[in-house]
């Protein structure tokens, strides 16, 4: 079995490089990607009533980037988890956690009857709980904090589904993706165990591919959080750890024209394009309390900012981006590479990678046709990133 998680954006090619990996390796349903473990931040899962998540102090701070769930026992909490329509599920095991007050909660399968999931006794610890059904899922599974007499707490780490009714059939791919989180999220510290799922799902690898901590300059943190995964994995699964491609820099030019009391920048340098709405906005007349960001790009010479002009000038600066400085992201790739070798683990260096294809760094890459915005790969990037990793495994 093969086991991945990265910080992929939701807004990347539905054929990314992990379903183009898990497709490859005939992992997943019949009909494509989509076994495997289902976290509560995909658009797969609704919600009713009062739920919340755990804090960093609970000791059943226990689910995947803090993603679980817990109700306040109100009338009509419910959690629905509905199957992808393109997936097979013959089996499936709930994830809940142990929180205080816990209850004899329900729950069911399509229209089928409301069952309870208990009695749970205490177990103290900060572990998950798996509650583990053999039987087919044709729309939906659905939680609520109910025991059949009076409304109870529920509290859910996510789901995990099978094509395979036994849940040994095969090779399973649980893609941990979340959009614009951190390895120092992923690894955090807790008053509970925030790896505990790697720990239930006992996988055969673990592929770790992260990028957005370089926002923070910290690598310090970031070795601990590879370390920490590393030394949490190493009694059942091999690890892979993947340097980013380089996502694009900051760009700073001295061209800005401002006008006080006006949205609108303008700069021939800047070179605007769409993808620069929603990047900070920096520079003379802009203001940074709160920071300033773009939100339309009327084209490659103007923009319009979330906040207005403070004065006017021509010539000023205009810093369009934070925290993704060459040099920074180029430690990163480093450290990890350093990583890699001293715990003895396969490593694939993506901007070396690209470089060699001629992409090196963001504008090459992007030329190239590698990139499909500031962040992330395009299609054709993802191909590329999937044939290097199954080439890595050994299974190309």
């Amino acid at each position: 079995m093969m086991r991945a998680f990265d910080d992929k954006s939701n807004v990347v090619s539905a054929r990314s490089w992990m379903d183009l990996v898990t497709t490859a390796l005939g992992a997943g349903s019949a009909q494509g990607p989509g076994d495997g473990f289902r976290g509560l931040w995909l658009d797969e899962w609704t919600r009713r009533g009062d739920w919340k998540e755990p804090a960093w102090r609970d000791r059943f701070d226990v689910a995947p980037f803090g993603w679980g769930a817990y109700n306040s026992a109100g009338e009509c909490d419910e959690l629905t988890w509905t199957k992808r329509k393109d997936s097979i599920v013959a089996a499936f095991d709930v994830y809940c956690f142990d929180v205080p007050g816990l209850g004899n909660w329900q729950f069911r399968v399509d229209e089928g009857p409301w069952r309870n999931a208990g009695p749970f006794e205490p177990i103290h610890e900060t572990r998950l709980r798996r509650l583990a059904i053999r039987e087919p899922v044709q729309s939906r599974v659905q939680v609520r904090g109910f025991d059949g007499t009076a409304p109870c707490i529920a509290a859910v780490a996510g789901i995990c589904v099978y094509a395979d009714r036994s849940a040994s059939s095969g090779d399973l791919v649980h893609d941990l993706g979340l959009g614009m989180q951190f390895l120092s999220h992923f690894c955090r510290w807790s008053a509970g165990d925030p790896l505990a799922l790697l720990d239930e799902l006992r996988p055969d690898l673990v592929i770790a591919a992260f990028s957005n901590d370089v926002l923070f300059d910290d690598v310090a943190t970031f070795e601990r959080g590879l370390r920490r995964l590393a030394a949490r994995v190493a009694p059942f699964a091999d690890l892979f750890l993947i340097s980013p491609y380089e996502q694009r820099p900051p760009r700073r030019v001295r061209d800005a024209t401002t006008r006080v009391g006006s949205r609108v920048v303008e700069s021939d340098a800047a070179r605007f394009v769409p993808s620069d709405v929603s990047c900070v906005a920096a520079g003379t007349n802009i203001p940074n309390d709160p920071s300033t960001s773009i939100t339309s790009v009327q084209s490659s010479r103007a923009i319009t900012i979330s906040a207005p002009a403070t004065a006017s000038c021509a010539g000023g600066e205009l810093v369009i981006g934070r925290g993704r400085e060459v040099e920074i992201q180029a430690k990163f790739r480093l450290l990890t590479r350093r990583v890699a070798e001293s715990v003895g683990c396969a490593h694939l260096d993506l901007y070396d990678a690209w470089s060699d294809l001629g992409a090196h760094g963001w504008e090459a890459a992007t030329a190239m046709g590698l990139m499909v915005d500031q962040y992330h790969a395009s299609p054709r990037g993802h191909r590329d990133i999937a044939a290097r990793v199954l080439d890595v495994l050994g299974a190309s």
